[in-house]
């Protein structure tokens, strides 16, 4: 999916043509900026902007530039089409309150969340049907 979003191609071993893996590619390139954040690594967080900070930001920056990126990526989830794709959610378990799914601050409006997980989470976490958009299951 990454690879698709930056626009690489990739070559099919069966075939040994160049295709992308996703047929709906233009739809994922919409999507100015993508973050892939790994839930296992955030097992007790909820908030999706301190994933970030933490997963991305914290491993490519040094402390003394830190906070320009963090003000710079609040600033970009504002303003611009994300996709946050959240993974593992099977391996999260959340602070033990009352929240469900990890959560995004609402003035990140513009970002759309991803997740991937084993279908009995989405039993366990018991989300309304009208907060899922769209469930897709493979196999």
């Amino acid at each position: 999916m990454a690879m698709d979003w930056c626009g690489e191609l990739h070559v099919s071993t069966e075939s040994g043509k160049s295709s992308l893996f996703f047929t709906d590619v233009d739809v994922l390139q919409g999507y100015t900026f993508v973050f892939h954040i790994t839930l296992r690594n955030s097992v007790k967080q909820v908030g999706v902007y301190s994933m970030i900070k933490e997963q991305i930001i914290d491993s490519i920056y040094s402390l003394e530039d830190r906070e320009k990126a963090y003000k710079l990526v609040n600033a970009i989830m504002k303003r611009e089409l994300c996709l946050i794709v959240l993974d593992g959610l099977d391996e999260w378990t959340g602070p033990g309150d009352h929240h469900n799914l990890p959560t995004l601050a609402v003035d990140h409006s513009k970002c759309v969340m991803l997740f991937s997980t084993r279908p009995w989470k989405l039993a366990v976490v018991n989300i309304p049907h009208s907060e899922i958009y769209k469930s897709v299951q493979l196999e």
